[in-house]
Parts: C-alpha cells; structure tokens; sequence
C-alpha cells in the first residue's frame, strides 16, 4: 500500500499552481505545497467531517472562514493552533505562487483524475506525466 501512494503521489504531484481553480481545488492533506513546520499535514477530524480542500476553508465572500464560522459551518471544534496554523500554510501558498496574477488568468484546471477518467488508456497520460 505505501509504494502505491508513493506512486500515485509522485503521478499526482504538481509543483506549481496554475490557476485560482488549481489553487481552490488543492488538497489539504499529504500536500508537499502545504506545510506546517515543513511536514506535511492531516487532520482526521477534519477528513471525515469532508473537509479536504483549500475551497473548504474559504466562506460565500471567498475569503478565509474565521474560526467561529468555521465551527459551525462544519460543526467541529478545531484546536485554534491547527486552524490558525493551516490557514497560514495556505495562505503561504497563496503569496508563493503569486495569486494575484492568477486571478487574472482564464486557464481551466482538470484535475489528473478527472483526466483519467475521460481517456481511454490511462496509462499513456500517466506516462506523459511522468516524461
């Protein structure tokens, strides 16, 4: 099982964000971008609660939840340290990929599995991938 998540993390991985959609559509969880004393993080409370993108922690007016709203949007009641914590780790994300400019861009974001799904030899994308 640990070499098929290697594989797959190494299939999966992008170093860059390359659009506001990539960036929203980013998982919280195992993610080399998004570090918290440069570990990666993983929350199980907050896995099965459903949250497991950036997307999760933004509200309606697409800035970051504060705390309180967050509890009791998803009716959990996080350690403010670990709310705090990867708020900032995503926000690090977002100023290290200048954001700004990619608001501006109209690049479509497919993620790999959406991809996989839609060809019929999945192997060869993820052989281009890999090249």
């Amino acid at each position: 099982m640990k070499e098929l998540l290697g594989i797959w993390a190494e299939v999966n991985f992008e170093p860059e964000i390359t659009s506001k959609d990539h960036f929203l559509d980013q998982q919280l969880w195992h993610n080399s971008l998004i570090k918290i004393a440069n570990k990666t993080v993983f929350l199980k409370n907050w896995f099965t609660k459903g949250i497991t993108r950036v997307k999760h922690l933004l509200g309606p007016d697409n800035n970051f939840h504060s705390l309180n709203d967050f509890r009791c949007k998803y009716e959990i009641d996080p350690r403010p340290l670990s709310f705090y914590g990867l708020i900032s780790a995503v926000k690090s994300l977002q100023t290290d990929s200048n954001f700004q400019d990619l608001q501006n861009t109209n690049h479509e974001y497919e993620p790999l599995t959406t991809r996989i799904l839609q060809v019929k030899k999945a192997t060869t994308l993820i052989y281009k991938k890999l090249i």
